[in-house]
Order: C-alpha cells, then sequence, then structure tokens
C-alpha cells in the first residue's frame, strides 16, 4: 500500500484548500456543492441552448465556470468560459457544439472529487 495518495490531475487540492482557508471539512461540502448543481446546471444549459435562450445560457455556463473555478480546476473552467462567451455572443451553435467536450470534462472532475473525499475519510 502506498503511503502517499495519487495525485489529482484536474484539479488542485491544495490552492483548493487554501481558499477555503485550510478547512478540509468546508472543501469537502464545496466537493458536495458541485455534485449536487453542476448535473441540474448542465442540463439546464443543454436546454437553454436548445430554446435559444442566450442570456439564460450565459447565466447557467457562468455559474457552471464558478463552480469549476472553487476547485482550481482549469480546463473545466475553461470549457465553460468558452461556453459563456459563445453564448454571450450569441453564438449557441457553437456553445452546443462545446456541449459534449464539457460535460466530459465536469464528469471527469466529479470523478477526482469523488476521490479527494473518499481520501478525507480515511485521513480523517
Amino acid at each position: 500500500m502506498s503511503e502517499n495518495p495519487k495525485p489529482f490531475e484536474l484539479w488542485k487540492p491544495d490552492v483548493a484548500l487554501r481558499r477555503m482557508g485550510g478547512d478540509i471539512e468546508l472543501l469537502s461540502s464545496m466537493v458536495d456543492y458541485f455534485h449536487e448543481d453542476s448535473p441540474t446546471l448542465l442540463a439546464e444549459l443543454q436546454q437553454l441552448l436548445k430554446d435559444g435562450n442566450s442570456a439564460e445560457a450565459t447565466r447557467a455556463a457562468h455559474s457552471l465556470k464558478g463552480l469549476c473555478a472553487n476547485f482550481e480546476a482549469a480546463e473545466a473552467t475553461q470549457a465553460s468560459l468558452e461556453i459563456e462567451s459563445a453564448c454571450m455572443s450569441g453564438k449557441l451553435r457553437d456553445a452546443e457544439q462545446l456541449l459534449p467536450q464539457l460535460t466530459e470534462k465536469f464528469a471527469k472532475l466529479s470523478q477526482e472529487l469523488t476521490e479527494w473525499q473518499g481520501q478525507q475519510v480515511w485521513a480523517g
């Protein structure tokens, strides 16, 4: 058994923990919020894009970007920003084409966040 947990590739736990004032429970709560909010926001974004509602799609993409930024998750944050920018410019087809990539990045990030939480249970 390894003493060191595997490094995370999609986010920076040390930076995120510093952002939370070193409070592991607070960071774990933020992970819970991510798991609760991101699936709903992604589904909402998809529907808003289909409906042609660029203002609300921009808001949803901005909220997704904020969820990722809490964890210093650069790739998912960037993907959210690209969709947010496309929506802001009224380029909803471009945003729709980026959605599968965003969904995949969120799924992978979600998996890493879950793994991190599991490690905290063992560490605590």
